[in-house]
């Protein structure tokens, strides 16, 4: 008799272990994957910038002021599925990078973000600098490449590199980091993600002029010379066939004339 897994407790274990920055082998196994076209092949450090701003709510009737919260989390990857991934994090209150555990459990003991800055266009190059302080502060290793990922809403308006019509061609983050192999990845995955329209696998709709859905694939567009990538997936919504004609009007017009 095959006794069931615990599915919920061994999710809970696994979030109690991301929390104390104990990544499990998943990672590892997925990115090294000898099927994959672009797999890990190399030791890597993986860095993602997370900023949004903080409204606290009122409390006694005393409206406290915006805080702006921004995290950096390192992640050092290696190509070996049996070696663990280490994490670390910057801490404003150490001024360096340290264990994830440590950071997480500091940045929870204190009134999180800071009231110093905000997303007004008078301290985006504060903003900029922080991070690019931040980064220069970690003195990762040069023979290994680094990868920033940041999120799209949250970071598009501080870096002009990452804005939808000047994408790539303005100001980035690491932009002032003195290494040898760095790429930005530009994360986006509201509402507001591209729809993609050239995908030619698998089975495609008969009109021409409708587009495909996308299927759960990571794909690569060239255009203009800007090479970019879109991780997409069918909706839920899709994928259970109950589709309204509300619904089903935007899959049938491509945004592309």
């Amino acid at each position: 008799m095959t006794v069931p897994k615990d599915e919920p407790a061994i999710a809970a274990v696994r979030d109690m272990l991301r929390s104390a920055g104990v990544i499990d082998n998943r990672l590892a196994v997925a990115t090294t994957n000898p099927r994959l076209k672009g797999r890990l092949d190399r030791d890597a450090t993986l860095i993602g910038i997370h900023i949004r701003q903080h409204t606290p709510r009122k409390k006694g009737g005393i409206k406290l002021p915006a805080r702006l919260v921004i995290r950096l989390v390192a992640m050092h990857a290696t190509p070996d599925p049996h070696r663990p991934w280490r994490t670390q994090t910057y801490s404003d209150q150490h001024g360096r990078w340290i264990p994830y555990r440590v950071g997480n459990a500091a940045y929870h003991a204190t009134d999180i973000g800071t009231t110093k800055l905000s997303r007004e266009y008078k301290h985006l190059q504060d903003i900029r600098d922080h991070v690019d302080e931040a980064l220069t502060a970690g003195k990762f290793d040069r023979d290994k490449p680094i990868v920033i990922f940041v999120d799209a809403q949250g970071c598009k308006g501080i870096w002009h590199g990452l804005n939808d019509t000047s994408f790539g061609n303005g100001v980035l983050p690491g932009a002032t980091l003195d290494h040898p192999d760095i790429a930005v990845v530009r994360c986006a995955n509201s509402e507001r993600v591209a729809q993609p329209t050239h995908r030619a696998h698998g089975i495609t709709v008969d009109d021409p002029h409708q587009p495909n859905l996308p299927r759960a694939t990571l794909y690569e567009h060239n255009e203009g010379g800007t090479r970019s990538w879109l991780l997409a997936q069918t909706s839920r919504t899709y994928r259970s066939g109950q589709i309204s004609d509300r619904l089903n009007r935007p899959a049938r017009y491509s945004r592309n004339p």
